[in-house]
């Protein structure tokens, strides 16, 4: 595809919107691709503005429905996004949690630097796994009603 600009496009529109053609214009017109589509298009769409197609408006309550559901989804996509970073930093959590409760022999070295041993560690997050549930069970209720609950207010 050629992306060439003719430099006669503005004077070419000008002509087809008032029908005032020069005599270089024309001659260019017969042999310049661009200013030929540049026609066509023009045309078309004079043809389709003018043209009056009768459509019915919406009504008043359908358009009060649409903003108040634009202005919900606004609200929500904020607490999406704080929702999306919870999880995110819980589930990451979770996930080293659990690979060093179940493969402590990887996090030997780290552990080792602290200077605690590996078992303390590991009996600390079997202790705590009854809290992270908990707390799972009722992130996972939160995230499943609160459109009901943002939709009755």
């Amino acid at each position: 595809m050629n992306n060439t600009h003719c430099t006669f496009k503005r004077e070419t529109l000008k002509a087809v919107k008032s029908n005032q053609w020069t005599n270089d214009l024309r001659t260019h017109v017969t042999s310049c691709s661009h200013c030929k589509g540049t026609i066509a298009m023009t045309t078309f769409m004079q043809k389709i503005s003018h043209e009056e197609v009768p459509h019915t408006l919406p009504s008043y309550r359908l358009i009060w429905l649409k903003a108040q559901y634009a202005r919900k989804q606004e609200r929500l996509s904020t607490l999406d996004m704080v929702a999306l970073i919870g999880m995110s930093l819980t589930g990451i959590a979770g996930l080293i949690g659990l690979l060093f409760w179940r493969f402590p022999q990887f996090f030997d070295g780290a552990v080792n630097a602290t200077g605690t041993s590996a078992v303390n560690w590991t009996g600390m997050v079997s202790n705590g796994a009854p809290f992270a549930v908990i707390v799972g069970v009722l992130v996972t209720v939160w995230l499943l009603t609160r459109d009901s609950y943002f939709a009755e207010r």
